[in-house]
């Protein structure tokens, strides 16, 4: 049962970190501002006024400004979720590149690993979130006996394992295994 528990509360002690660490850094700085005014106060009415107050705007202003980092880090980690939540609204992983927009990938022959045509040029404007092609040099690499992963990318004769983590090999048995 405890077992149970523990994974169910690791399960959503890192959600929304984003938001939990700004809380944190707010928590922190306020924490800091007030106790930072009482030591001010306290060194003020011991007859030290200037060291006081010095006391109390150096520590207002350094938690300030030790808050600033954890809280820009939490924005951070927010705009990269909600960025990662627009692409995926998409159909698109923020894991694997996506092809452009009209880009019809050339089938290569699994025996010979060559293709005598060309690929198709992309009939719109490339998405903004995939990457520029050569298909000249694509075509070229197609034809010296390279390989196209399931990513879309076209990969040299010599590499065994595409950007995206897939094998060479695995792509080839699943060709085999339709034909």
């Amino acid at each position: 049962m405890t077992i149970l528990i523990r994974k169910r509360w690791c399960l959503y002690v890192f959600d929304n970190s984003g938001s939990k660490l700004k809380s944190v850094a707010q928590a922190l700085c306020w924490i800091g501002i007030i106790l930072s005014s009482i030591l001010g106060i306290i060194t003020m009415f011991q007859a030290q006024f200037f060291a006081g107050l010095i006391r109390m705007i150096a520590g207002i202003l350094s938690s300030w400004i030790g808050s600033l980092a954890l809280y820009g880090f939490g924005e951070l980690i927010e705009k990269v979720i909600s960025i990662d939540q627009k692409l995926s609204a998409y159909g698109q992983s923020s894991n694997v590149p996506v092809p452009p927009r009209g880009y019809t990938p050339v089938s290569s022959n699994a025996a010979s690993h060559t293709s005598t045509s060309a690929p198709a040029k992309p009939s719109a404007a490339p998405s903004p979130v995939a990457e520029p092609r050569d298909y000249e040099r694509d075509a070229k690499v197609l034809a010296a006996g390279g390989w196209r992963c399931q990513c879309g990318r076209v990969n040299q004769p010599y590499l065994t394992t595409c950007n995206c983590g897939r094998h060479k090999w695995d792509l080839e048995n699943i060709q085999q295994e339709q034909q």
